[in-house]
């Protein structure tokens, strides 16, 4: 078989234990919720509605609670986590055979041998993300690239719900463009890196021709840094 591109695939629950609060109890939907222990705890998770205050894991419950005082603080639950984990590592492993998990809401997959196409990759991904919702009802922002790295960044790149493909060639451009920017948009559908896209129209749902997301789905014609860099400048501009 001649050499190909590698199909690396890396997916990440949004806000996981928070969102599987959200899914247990439908009446916190949207709004600030943290997971954790009061008095000298931590903050394990914060649903989106809390980050907007500025709350991110890791962080001090009285900080947190310092800053959104009306946040709703539950305790975790790890047992119930790791039984929505399973749903979706069950989902992964139907894809492929090459599964690493390496969290209770990471896991990379390796596509390379289920794809006679690079291309076929992003559709099995964006295949995968739609059942992880539809089948367990959590969003999980995707990544698609030739080595585990750039998957990762991807995944990063566009939450909540993004799916960022990065093409075969345009790795060292998108993170030279990633890393210089510090920046994410902030859609909420597929970004493709490395060729032809359109920009968001009013409703901010311009498709590919894949039917791809890939605009600012949620800010209109809002879009990052990032994206406008390359964009106008392409790989080209990034090493500069």
């Amino acid at each position: 078989m001649p050499d190909r591109p590698r199909a690396i695939v890396h997916i990440d629950l949004d806000a996981f234990y928070a969102a599987v609060e959200v899914l247990e109890n439908p009446d916190l939907a949207g709004k600030p919720v943290l997971i954790g222990g009061r008095g000298r705890g931590v903050v394990a998770a914060a649903s989106y509605p809390a980050r907007t205050f500025g709350i991110r894991s890791a962080m001090p419950m009285f900080k947190a609670l310092e800053r959104c005082p009306q946040a709703i603080v539950l305790p975790p639950r790890f047992s119930l986590y790791r039984d929505y984990s399973r749903q979706v590592m069950e989902i992964l492993h139907q894809a492929s055979p090459l599964v690493e998990q390496i969290s209770i809401d990471e896991a990379y997959l390796d596509l390379t041998d289920q794809v006679t196409a690079w291309e076929e990759s992003v559709e099995i991904a964006s295949s995968l993300q739609a059942r992880v919702i539809d089948d367990v009802g959590l969003s999980a922002s995707l990544g698609v690239a030739t080595n585990k790295l750039v998957a990762k960044v991807a995944s990063d790149h566009d939450k909540p719900g993004g799916l960022t493909v990065v093409q075969p060639g345009a790795e060292a451009a998108f993170l030279a463009l990633y890393l210089a920017v510090q920046d994410k948009c902030s859609a909420a559908g597929a970004i493709t890196v490395g060729c032809g896209t359109k920009d968001s129209g009013e409703t901010g749902q311009d498709r590919n021709h894949d039917g791809q997301r890939t605009g600012a789905a949620t800010q209109g014609r809002t879009e990052s840094a990032f994206w406008q860099t390359w964009k106008r400048d392409g790989p080209a501009g990034a090493g500069s």
